[in-house]
């Protein structure tokens, strides 16, 4: 299953084209079969209060309820960077009403790399089955 990203505030879509995503958000049929997996950069300066344009996208995007959603790891990630129990409670209940994909196996956290890897210009898709 491939989901559009978004990393370092860089919308990453391997669904549909980008314009015609984001037009489609706000149906109901997008909201049952897509969702938008948010890197960990992206949540941190979202609940810092920081101005972006990935701050603002991913704004735009729990407004339209438009299927955001985090793994496992950027749910640890984003946690354990909070220094007050209050500010802990606060972000952790805000993010609970989001999806948590949980990554099973090495093999999803290789697909993980590889993906970032590769949206990141690091990697091609051959050097990454070499390794899988």
């Amino acid at each position: 299953m491939k989901f559009p990203v978004l990393i370092d505030g860089v919308l990453q879509c391997d669904v549909v084209e980008l314009e015609e995503w984001r037009e489609s958000v706000t149906t109901n049929e997008a909201k049952s079969y897509r969702m938008i997996v948010v890197d960990t950069t992206v949540w941190i300066d979202f609940f810092n209060g920081r101005d972006g344009p990935h701050v603002d996208e991913l704004t735009r995007l729990v407004a339209a309820d438009a299927g955001v959603a985090l793994t496992d790891v950027v749910l640890a990630e984003v946690l354990q960077g909070i220094r007050s129990d209050k500010d802990y409670r606060a972000v952790d209940e805000r993010l609970a009403v989001f999806d948590i994909l949980r990554l099973d196996d090495r093999d999803d956290f290789r697909r993980s790399a590889s993906l970032y890897r590769r949206l990141a210009g690091q990697a091609s898709p051959s050097a990454e089955r070499s390794t899988a």
